[in-house]
């Protein structure tokens, strides 16, 4: 044998241990190829031109979503690499701000007004958004180990799209009956092989999440990949009684009505993807690296550094209260003050720290 035939004997003998993995009959399997041209009446054959188009048209739309979504992803996800010192040392100054007022209202010996101007000014800060209440920085540090990519993310970009939303209706009832007969049919238990059931237990897996995320093509692709249809070519009449075509066009209609109602949800989540806070921010990207446009990102990341040099002057300004350089007469106007770095100028500021 030479040696070029040798992949396509591999092929073979794969294809071989697939197929012996799979039922040998399915009764309420669509026999797709089973029933001659010539034979089936025209709405069977426009109901199962449809459900070809459908299960097409869905999975074209999936892989569109699921190519955007992944750029989507890898896009914010360098925009955190890049924003990440900038953030680290801004959340640094927050909690050096945070601490010093602490120590500011519990000081002793303090006159009432002064504390109680101090607590203003304090509570001034975190309604304006210059620096995090503290309710929320201490939420943030409890769940800081999964909010790393979440907390800040380049402006106009939210939590996400989901694709997925609850299947109702005739829809969850087609679902669920299709994912417990292709459960039942595929379950490793069925099978001796090692080979056979560690296959099997990996098409489970595949029923169990396509069901979980109520993706009924995908439950459809699966039942015509694994199941075999019935060969009602084999019998004596030729092909399909009356009673079993109409059966089928029930069978049929039923299907390609949840199809349509998740084409529906599927193009709907695609569309709300691409127009997306996110989805503006990679066409922003795009445009930027074409010359068109600012880029993005670092204008987001300038954003950022400003709002950390505002922080910067807030601590030193706090730093110079508690040391005594500026009393709380002082740090009332330069909390009103429209040019804070021009006050700063005209203050020395005796302490310094981090």
């Amino acid at each position: 044998m030479s040696s070029g035939s040798h992949p396509r004997s591999s092929t073979e003998a794969s294809n071989k241990r697939k197929a012996s993995a799979k039922p040998t009959s399915s009764p309420s399997a669509i026999p797709e190829v089973a029933i001659a041209p010539q034979q089936k009446p025209e709405r069977l054959l426009a109901l199962m031109r449809e459900h070809k188009q459908l299960l097409a048209k869905i999975k074209q739309k999936q892989s569109e979503t699921s190519r955007l979504g992944r750029r989507i992803a890898t896009a914010i996800a360098v925009a955190h690499q890049e924003a990440k010192p900038i953030q680290e040392k801004t959340a640094r100054l927050e909690r050096q701000i945070h601490d010093l007022f602490a120590e500011l209202l519990a000081r002793e010996g303090q006159p009432h007004g002064e504390r109680t101007t101090v607590q203003l000014m304090y509570t001034y800060l975190e309604a304006t958004g210059q620096i995090s209440p503290a309710e929320q920085r201490q939420s943030e540090q409890e769940s800081s180990h999964r909010e790393d990519s979440e907390n800040q993310i380049p402006p106009g970009t939210g939590g996400g799209v989901s694709a997925k939303r609850p299947v109702e209706g005739p829809a969850a009832s087609t679902l669920r009956a299709l994912f417990h007969r292709l459960a039942a049919a595929m379950h490793p238990d069925k099978v001796q092989d090692t080979h056979q059931k560690a296959e099997r237990t990996e098409v489970m897996k595949e029923l169990t999440q396509a069901f979980q995320a109520g993706d009924l093509a995908r439950l459809l692709m699966l039942e015509r990949e694994w199941l075999v249809s019935v060969d009602v070519n084999a019998r004596s009449d030729g092909g399909l009684g009356a009673d079993e075509q109409k059966q089928q066009c029930v069978q049929l209609e039923k299907r390609n009505q949840a199809l349509r109602a998740q084409l529906k949800d599927v193009m709907d989540a695609l569309r709300k993807l691409r127009r997306s806070p996110e989805a503006d921010f990679l066409s922003n990207l795009k445009r930027a690296a074409q010359g068109r446009e600012h880029e993005p990102l670092r204008a987001w990341i300038d954003s950022l550094s400003a709002q950390c040099d505002k922080l910067r002057d807030l601590l030193e300004v706090v730093i110079c209260y508690r040391a005594g350089a500026i009393d709380v007469e002082d740090f009332e106007m330069w909390i009103w003050s429209e040019d804070r770095s021009q006050f700063l100028d005209s203050h020395e500021v005796n302490e310094t720290e981090g």
